[in-house]
């Protein structure tokens, strides 16, 4: 599963710590597309919050207790200036929908 694949759900777990519902984009991507790329995400992003909204996190949840919710993008590379503002916009966005948001590069190349 990956950013590609917009209307597939990577990875949905639950955070032990937090114990919020976490929906995972796996971002194999490099940012030699950056336009295209930024598109990909943003589409796979309004997937999640689609899928959150609708109920369809919480029913998918092996034990379906009512818990907030956290999207999680997992990039392959470093993502440039551009990109990362347009990570802060969508953590704005999130966050208003009460939806938390983080990314993190899975390794240093």
């Amino acid at each position: 599963m990956s950013i590609e694949e917009l209307e597939i759900v990577d990875v949905l777990s639950i955070n032990p710590k937090s114990y919020r519902g976490v929906l995972t984009v796996s971002d194999h991507l490099d940012w030699s597309m950056m336009d295209e790329h930024l598109r990909l995400l943003q589409a796979k992003l309004n997937r999640y919050v689609a899928f959150i909204q609708s109920g369809e996190a919480q029913s998918s949840l092996p034990d379906q207790q009512p818990r907030e919710f956290e999207i999680e993008v997992v990039f392959q590379f470093e993502p440039p200036a551009d990109a990362i503002r347009f990570l802060d916009l969508a953590r704005e966005f999130l966050s208003a929908e009460q939806i938390s948001f983080s990314h993190r590069v899975l390794w240093e190349h």
